[in-house]
């Protein structure tokens, strides 16, 4: 996965968070991930937290499916998980992360 803008959104950029909530891309509330959840578990958590997010990209992924694809290829993720290093976010490199990934990748709770 390509990252278009790097920059993480900071706490005090209230606008910034509004937007975020506008478009379905936030949540004020914490989600607990639990270690022994698989991919799909954490799928289907993510897609209650942020339904427009997931609808966006179920619509974007049912237009770009190639007709080449053959049909016993493994189907790409649907979604990717971030590292925030400072203000700077990186694309993990893991296809379909597990809760264990999300713990090992878990920032500090007071990190901004």
């Amino acid at each position: 996965g390509v990252i278009r803008v790097s920059k993480a959104p900071s706490k005090n950029g209230m606008n910034e968070i509004q937007a975020m909530k506008n478009r379905g891309c936030y949540v004020d509330e914490q989600a607990t991930f639990h270690h022994d959840w698989s991919y799909s578990r954490i799928t289907q958590l993510l897609r209650k937290l942020f339904p427009k997010v997931f609808n966006y990209l179920d619509t974007e992924r049912s237009r770009n499916v190639s007709s080449s694809q053959s049909a016993g290829q493994d189907e790409k993720p649907v979604w990717r998980l971030l590292n925030k290093s400072g203000q700077v976010l990186t694309v993990v490199d893991i296809a379909c992360p597990t809760g264990t990934d999300l713990a090992k990748h878990k920032g500090r709770d007071k990190a901004s």
